[in-house]
């Protein structure tokens, strides 16, 4: 496989970034062309027992019956005394065309997945993380039961680097707007809504 050098993909990426900040002047969705979203889930790899999962941050455009978008944000963290907490909050189309700037920045698009799907971890931060915006789709993904694999394609130090500021970005974002405490109940409705996305974006 032949790969582009390092030049001409920080240019590729400096357009896609251009096209982005005209979507936001012009008030077309940044998901034109298929699902807009972001989801990062920390405990990935299984064992004996399946992952435990000890964060999940969901981020999504919504379209209105009237075509308006809006971007909203949802985010569990287990607390080590009280257990999972949710909460949720809403972006601005400026803060999320921000995000999706900064991880276009870093190089999401182009950056390996593990071969075949779900065989390693190759980020060996036990971290999966799922961007689709319009057309585009990225997914890394690890074992989640007792069989592992080894993966064809691994991820330089360099790559990790950068999957690892990608995920400082998503929860820089959950973070900073995520803030309004929820039950959940509320947040499971989300996370099957999202499942829902996710699986339709696979097909």
């Amino acid at each position: 496989m032949k790969y582009l050098p390092v030049f001409a993909l920080l240019v590729i990426a400096a357009s896609l970034c251009a096209l982005a900040a005209e979507d936001l002047r012009d008030g077309r969705s940044l998901g034109a062309g298929g699902p807009t979203f972001v989801v990062l889930t920390k405990g990935i790899v299984g064992g004996i027992v399946p992952p435990l999962i000890s964060e999940r941050i969901l981020i999504r455009e919504v379209i209105s019956e009237d075509g308006v978008a809006t971007y909203r944000i949802w985010k569990m963290r287990q607390d080590t005394r009280e257990g999972p907490r949710f909460f949720k909050g809403n972006l601005s189309k400026n803060n999320f065309g921000a995000l999706v700037n900064e991880i276009e920045n870093l190089g999401i698009w182009y950056l390996p997945t593990e071969e075949p799907e779900g065989s390693e971890d190759i980020y060996r931060m036990d971290t999966s993380v799922h961007v689709s915006i319009g057309k585009r789709n990225w997914r890394n993904g690890a074992p989640g039961g007792c069989i592992h694999g080894e993966s064809e394609v691994q991820a330089s130090g360099d790559q990790k680097d950068r999957f690892g500021k990608i995920l400082y970005q998503i929860r820089q974002a959950a973070n900073r707007f995520a803030n309004h405490e929820i039950d959940e109940e509320e947040f499971t409705v989300e996370l099957e809504m999202m499942w829902r996305i996710e699986e339709g974006r696979r097909q």
